[in-house]
């Protein structure tokens, strides 16, 4: 028990240092642009900046952590390090927003919410400024599975083009959310307040304005809008959330304290595995608990 409290206040002890902070994220960052799956450690770094520390060594860090993509840009001069930047620089703002905004609201339901409704407007935005997105999501698959040598028909690559985007951006928020979380219950362990940082994540609620604006877009989709799909699909990350945190607690009022952990990532492996449909059936589970209040009716509240 002491270990696991000392750890999470070492770690904070020795990025306290924002020099320490920034050379991490500076390593971090320029290990992922050779592919290692490190740039969550320079996320967790920034969300955790955002959540407890001061602006200025906020925006210290996330320099550091964009300065290896901004050096690439400008030295490799190629469409890779054009698209490297936009990514890391678009996760690190869209993770430093939603921080800044949990840091004011502490209402994972706020954060959320500004998922649901944001993301969806990025992704028209997006359409607006570069209206012929799909067919270079296209360009870009047929490149890929040509080089791969794998068979694919040029009528499933016009399918993949159409909601690439909302994959893409699925991805953005949803590792954004992640990181998020990770430094939000390390911040919390600082204060030894580990339980009442589970239990507002575990109580997350949507919005009837989230639910709304999800309806809009769905209807965007059925009026066949370019950007209907791929919006439609982005908004759907609240009720996923708020499904998975049903999972959760069905997972802790059920199952033994000893194979709840094997439980849970086999519960997030099979949602890659079975990918979309696994899915699908935890977003209903979050609709479902909007519409009919399941935590409330079959009393699972966590405390």
């Amino acid at each position: 028990m002491t270990g696991s409290i000392t750890a999470p206040k070492k770690l904070a002890k020795f990025a306290a240092n924002v020099n320490n902070a920034g050379l991490t994220a500076i390593c971090a960052s320029s290990l992922a642009m050779f592919g290692l799956p490190v740039m969550w450690v320079a996320g967790i770094l920034l969300s955790f900046y955002a959540l407890e520390k001061s602006t200025s060594n906020f925006i210290a860090v996330f320099f550091a952590a964009v300065i290896p993509s901004i050096i690439a840009f400008f030295v490799l001069d190629n469409d890779l390090s054009w698209q490297i930047f936009w990514q890391i620089f678009s996760f690190l703002s869209i993770l430093g927003l939603l921080s800044y905004l949990l840091r004011a609201t502490s209402s994972w339901s706020v954060v959320l919410q500004a998922v649901g409704i944001l993301g969806p407007c990025l992704i028209i935005l997006i359409y607006i400024l570069y209206p012929d997105i799909d067919a270079w999501w296209l360009e870009r698959l047929n490149s890929f599975f040509a080089n791969a040598e794998v068979e694919q028909t040029e009528l499933d690559l016009a399918l993949y083009s159409k909601y690439a985007t909302g994959i893409q951006a699925i991805i953005l928020y949803s590792a954004a959310l992640f990181n998020l979380a990770v430094a939000r219950y390390w911040q919390a362990c600082l204060y030894s307040k580990k339980k009442k940082a589970r239990s507002d994540f575990l109580q997350v609620k949507i919005s009837s304005l989230t639910v709304f604006f999800m309806l809009l877009l769905a209807l965007a989709y059925v009026l066949d809008f370019a950007w209907g799909l791929d919006a439609f699909i982005v908004s759907l990350i609240p009720c996923f959330c708020v499904g998975t945190a049903v999972v959760h607690i069905l997972c802790e009022k059920n199952i033994r304290k000893k194979n709840r952990i094997f439980f849970l990532i086999t519960f997030y492996m099979m949602n890659l595995i079975a990918f979309p449909f696994v899915p699908l059936v935890i977003i209903v589970l979050g609709l479902a608990d909007y519409v009919f209040g399941l935590r409330d009716h079959f009393g699972l509240v966590y405390k």
